[in-house]
């Protein structure tokens, strides 16, 4: 998953950060988690509906992918 980058806050940071080493050209930066992570979040953020999407789309592909 990308999302804006925390050490330079998406280029809010100025001085040294403005050409913040860890992150790409668009001001995003790659997170990583374990796995048992991931699924606690996703039980804890996603609606049902939105649950049982995701498990539809990992089983079959079927699933909506434009909202994940």
């Amino acid at each position: 998953m990308k999302v804006n980058c925390s050490i330079c806050l998406g280029g809010q940071r100025e001085g040294v950060f403005v050409n913040c080493p860890y992150c790409d050209v668009d001001r995003k930066t790659f997170i990583e988690a374990s796995f048992k992570t991931i699924k606690v979040s996703l039980k804890k953020n996603l609606s049902v509906a939105k649950q049982n999407e995701l498990v539809k789309f990992l089983n079959d592909g079927s699933g909506n992918s434009d909202n994940l």
